[in-house]
């Protein structure tokens, strides 16, 4: 199956069934539930120009202007391929210029936000890491990280930055 949609139009109501968020896309559903909400925990939603799926299965690849949103993440992209289900990804890779990555930790005392670009973002759910390669930025808190090549634990908030020309930390200092 093909998904051609318009610049930039949001293929949310297409993923509606594959999300298990058919009342969402159908409004006569929401107003036969009196009960049924929206919020940021419970969405996803998925932009891009062209989807379809791969011949590998459980495999989805976006092509044009990606975004994806959901209550802890915001993706872009200008390629991205999604494995696993779109509401819970085993894998994603995403390509741009540059391919961007946003996330929210929830943590002991307060959220943390992390933020990072790379010419390509993969993203591991098994293991929990997001890999950074090629001209890659992190960034949390003021603070960021540039090199070639960075990997981030996101259950562990730790990283390992390597690359030919080495690494770069801007930190902010707070007086």
């Amino acid at each position: 199956m093909r998904i051609s949609t318009n610049k930039h139009s949001c293929l949310i109501v297409r993923c509606a069934l594959w999300l298990g968020l058919a009342t969402a896309a159908c409004p006569l559903a929401a107003q036969q539930s009196p009960d049924f909400t929206i919020t940021r925990e419970n969405m996803v939603a998925i932009r891009a120009d062209t989807a379809w799926e791969d011949i590998e299965p459980e495999t989805i690849r976006f092509q044009g202007h990606f975004e994806l949103r959901s209550g802890d993440m915001h993706l872009l992209a200008e390629q991205a391929t999604v494995r696993g289900s779109l509401d819970d990804p085993a894998s994603m890779h995403l390509q741009g210029a540059p391919a961007r990555i946003s996330l929210l930790q929830e943590g002991k005392e307060t959220a943390a936000a992390i933020s990072a670009e790379a010419d390509s973002i993969d993203y591991q759910r098994d293991d929990g890491t997001v890999i950074l390669s090629g001209n890659a930025q992190l960034r949390q808190a003021g603070n960021t990280m540039l090199s070639s090549r960075i990997v981030y634990d996101i259950e562990r908030g730790r990283f390992r930055a390597e690359g030919d020309e080495g690494v770069q930390l801007n930190l902010r200092i707070d007086n």
